[in-house]
């Protein structure tokens, strides 16, 4: 899965500036987070703080849904997954945090 699907999953969007005319600037779309918080022209890095801040708490909500769990279960869920990709990958925590939270995004959306 490429970082701009993982966004996607996690919420994020492409918007495309118009100039006065209302004609596309072409070059010109940034990829806002769904709090509004994140507009640059690219998306953010996959690290621990910005997997913590944007996919996390989707992917909390999906298991929370699709299990009818309660926080807590959600997050023993989401490590238990995260410990699985760490087994195979262990140095890269980030990179395995990604892994995990976008197969529970997938399922959701796939």
């Amino acid at each position: 899965m490429t970082n701009k699907e993982f966004w996607e999953l996690c919420g994020f969007q492409d918007v495309q500036y118009v100039d006065a005319k209302g004609n596309p600037m072409p070059g010109c779309i940034h990829h806002v987070s769904p709090d509004g918080s994140w507009g640059k022209g690219w998306y953010p890095p996959i690290d621990l703080n910005n997997l913590e801040r944007y996919a996390i708490p989707k992917a909390i909500d999906v298991i929370m849904a699709r299990h009818e769990c309660s926080s807590d279960v959600a997050y023993a869920i989401l490590f238990r997954e995260w410990l699985q990709e760490l087994e195979l990958n262990i140095p890269h925590l980030a990179d395995t945090l990604k892994e995990a939270v976008g197969k529970i995004l997938e399922v959701k959306h796939g």
